[in-house]
C-alpha cells in the first residue's frame, strides 16, 4: 500500500470537506508587529497604515501587520531587545533614542549638521546613507530604511524673542548625550526625561520648554503650555525603519521583496504627510494662540560657530562618517 504525501491528505481533507459542505480551513495568518512613538493620527502611522494593507494584499492576508502606536510595545529598550528575541518585528524611531545602541547615530544630534532637509533627505536615501544602513546593522537589528521626519524647534512657557532669553531656560532633552551637550553649548540647561513626563513637568515648571520637530509638539498638546515657538531648526532628526534580523532573514525571498517594496512605500508616504503635517500643525498651534518667532542668521551663524566642534567631544562619532556627509553637504549646496 502506498504511503499518503502531506499534500495528497491535504488535498483529501479539502475534498471531503467539500463533500460535507465546507471549506478547508485556512492556513494561519503570520504577524507581524511593528511599534512606533506616534498616536494614530500622527503621518508616521496613518502611512504605517497604509503599508498593513499593501503588505496584506500582495501576500493574499498571508502576512498581517500589527501595528502598535503610542509606544504600546514599550520602552526603545524594551523593543530593541524584542527585535533581538524576535518578539518584536518592526520599529520605527529616531536615532537619539537608541545611540545608546548604535553609538554611530549621535551624529544625528550634531546641531546644523545638514543645511536643510532636502539635502538631508537626499543624503540619507543616497550611498552615504546605505552605507551607514548597512554598517550599523548587526546580528539583532537591521537597520532597513531611513526616514524624513522633522527638525528640532525650540518651544518654551514664556516668550523667546531671541537666542539670548534661551540662556539658562531648562529645556527637556533626549537621552542623547550630544542632544544634551548640543542645549548646553547653546547655554541651555538641558533636562533629559522619558516623553511621557514632559506635559506634566511643563505644567509644574519643572521644565521650561521642549526641543523638539513640530509635528511631535501638536500632536502630544504640548503647546497648551508651551505656547511660544523659537525656529532654530539646529537639529534635523530623521528616523529609522528598522526589523528584527532573525526575523528578516528568516523571510521567503518573494515575501522578504513585498517588504521591501513596502518599506519604499512607506518612506516616500511618510514624508509626504510629515512635511504636510508640519505646516498643517504649525498652524493649528498658532489658532491656539503659539507664538512664533523666526531666529535671526546672525543668531543662526553664531550657534553653528559654537557647536562646529562639538563632535570632538565624542570619540565614537565616525570621524569618516561625519566627512563624508559634509563634502556631500558640500556638493549638493554648490
Amino acid at each position: 500500500m502506498k504511503h499518503l504525501t502531506p499534500s495528497l491528505i491535504v488535498g483529501c481533507m479539502a475534498a471531503f470537506g467539500l463533500v460535507l459542505g465546507y471549506s478547508a480551513p485556512a492556513l494561519a495568518a503570520k504577524h507581524v508587529k511593528i511599534t512606533t512613538h506616534g498616536n494614530t493620527s500622527h503621518p508616521l502611522v496613518v502611512a504605517m497604515e497604509e503599508m498593513k494593507k499593501f503588505i496584506e494584499e500582495k501576500t493574499g492576508g498571508e502576512y498581517v501587520l500589527d501595528i502598535y502606536p503610542s509606544s504600546k510595545l514599550g520602552t526603545m529598550e524594551t523593543c530593541y531587545q524584542g527585535m533581538r528575541l524576535g518578539t518584536v518585528h518592526m520599529v520605527v524611531e529616531g536615532p537619539s533614542n537608541i545611540c545608546k545602541f548604535v553609538p554611530a547615530f549621535k551624529i544625528f544630534d550634531l546641531p546644523y549638521l545638514f543645511p536643510n532637509q532636502d539635502i538631508a533627505d537626499e543624503i540619507l536615501s543616497g550611498p552615504v546613507g546605505k552605507k551607514l544602513l548597512a554598517d550599523t546593522s548587526n546580528p539583532s537589528v537591521t537597520m532597513l530604511r531611513f526616514l524624513h521626519y522633522g527638525s528640532r524647534v525650540l518651544f518654551t512657557t514664556t516668550p523667546v524673542n531671541s537666542a539670548n532669553d534661551l540662556k539658562g531656560k531648562k529645556i527637556r532633552a533626549s537621552g542623547s548625550p550630544v542632544h544634551i551637550a548640543a542645549l548646553e553649548a547653546f547655554g541651555i540647561s538641558s533636562v533629559p526625561m522619558p516623553v511621557t513626563e514632559i506635559y506634566t513637568s511643563l505644567q509644574q515648571g519643572v521644565i521650561d520648554g521642549t526641543d523638539v520637530d513640530i509635528p511631535g509638539q501638536f500632536t502630544n498638546r504640548w503647546y497648551e503650555k508651551a505656547n511660544h515657538a523659537f525656529m532654530s531648526r539646529h537639529i534635523y532628526v530623521p528616523h529609522l525603519l528598522m526589523v528584527s534580523t532573525a526575523w528578516w532573514n528568516k523571510l521567503p525571498q518573494d515575501v522578504k521583496k513585498v517588504f521591501e517594496e513596502a518599506a519604499d512605500m512607506y518612506c516616500k508616504r511618510s514624508r509626504e504627510l510629515l512635511i504636510e503635517n508640519d505646516v498643517t500643525s504649525l498652524d493649528a498651534m498658532k489658532e491656539k494662540g503659539l507664538v512664533v518667532t523666526e531666529m535671526k542668521p546672525e543668531e543662526v551663524a553664531l550657534w553653528k560657530e559654537e557647536t562646529k566642534d562639538l563632535y570632538k567631544q565624542f570619540p565614537d562619532i565616525p570621524a569618516d562618517l561625519l566627512n563624508s556627509i559634509r563634502a556631500e553637504v558640500a556638493r549638493l549646496e554648490k
